[in-house]
């Protein structure tokens, strides 16, 4: 369930949010009483639903649905599939936390609304992958098969982007465990394989490839496919080395060059884990000069120090922590990264 957690921090609840609340441009500059309701309402219902008290949260959705304004027929349509998502993940949380099935059937009536009315392609990908997890959680296999294999082919459709990839795989592969046709998720790799072979033909640089390359060799990983996952991890790294070289500083590639990293570790190539990390150092530093970064930049570097870590350089590990500390002095994470680092090498005391 964690994933679902940080889907609502994505696109079609991320979004949803910016839209009522951040940019001002739904409402008319004088806000009437029944707007301000709204507002309170769905902010009330999001930190209710933060501080899992799904119940609660299903409530105030619902007051605030009610009331929610209604500028134009094509965004109104918008919001029922976005409010009925939130409530339709409140209900599986309530069911999964309370061991009280008959919510997953309340969960599964609001996500079936709010597929009918999504518009975009991405936002189906998340409603699909939510009611794929609900249908499961009801040992409904055969139904959530299909959820999860609908979702697979729009994310090829769509150029392989989709973040959820990797995880609606993998549940779909639990899915044929518990219908006792384990040979389908290979079948179902080789075919994103082969479109994806397709597509790295033209070797340019592409940061939907550069993430699905990403998934892929992890997924390989997961199934203990070495050889797959080590041809995979090399593609990903020629790839990355073409991006690097073209770029000035690479957009975002900090994430992909770690996975990378991890998984070359995993493989038991301490050499080529090394070899990336090192790759990673200099591009952290480019990108925080640049100024193109978001707050995840100080937790890159942090983790980059535990890849250190883990490969037995405790001598790179503390360079790059040291780092983090003197060139993030101003980041909300600060005194959690003091606080964690002490305590990593208090542990190896």
């Amino acid at each position: 369930m964690n994933v679902l957690i940080k889907m609502l921090c994505r696109s079609v609840v991320g979004v949803f949010t910016l839209g009522l609340l951040g940019c001002g441009c739904l409402f008319p500059y004088k806000s009437n009483t029944l707007t301000n309701q709204y507002i309170d309402l769905y902010a009330e219902a999001e930190s209710l639903r933060w501080e899992g008290e799904y119940r609660a949260a299903v409530e105030k959705y619902e007051q605030a649905f009610k009331i929610r304004p209604r500028p134009r027929k094509v965004i109104d349509v918008s919001y029922v599939a976005q409010f009925k998502y939130c409530i339709a993940f409140c209900y599986a949380k309530v069911a999964e936390t309370e061991a009280n099935v008959s919510f997953y059937i309340k969960a599964e009536d609001a996500v079936k609304e709010s597929y009918q009315t999504a518009i975009l392609q991405s936002d189906q990908v998340e409603i699909l992958y939510l009611w794929g997890y609900i249908l499961f959680k009801q040992a409904r296999y055969e139904e959530a098969r299909a959820k999860y294999e609908e979702l697979l082919e729009i994310s090829l459709q769509r150029g392989f982007h989709d973040f959820l990839f990797k995880e609606a795989l993998s549940n779909l592969e639990k899915t044929y465990v518990e219908l006792g046709d384990e040979a389908a998720v290979p079948r179902a790799l080789k075919q994103f394989t082969e479109r994806l072979e397709r597509a790295l033909q033209n070797r340019i640089s592409d940061p939907l490839l550069e993430k699905a390359l990403s998934n892929l060799g992890e997924m390989y990983l997961e199934l203990a496919d070495e050889a797959a996952a080590r041809r995979t991890f090399g593609q990903l790294e020629e790839l990355l080395e073409i991006t690097l070289q073209s770029e000035e500083y690479a957009r975002n590639l900090e994430y992909a060059l770690y996975v990378l990293g991890e998984g070359y570790l995993k493989l038991g190539d301490e050499t080529a884990a090394r070899r990336i990390f090192e790759r990673i150092e200099p591009h952290l530093e480019i990108v925080r000069q640049s100024g193109f970064h978001g707050g995840n930049l100080a937790y890159e570097w942090y983790m980059l120090g535990e890849g250190y870590l883990e490969l037995g350089d405790e001598i790179a590990a503390r360079r790059i922590y040291k780092q983090l500390l003197e060139k993030f002095p101003d980041s909300y994470l600060h005194s959690r990264f003091k606080d964690a680092i002490e305590k990593r090498f208090l542990r190896k005391q």
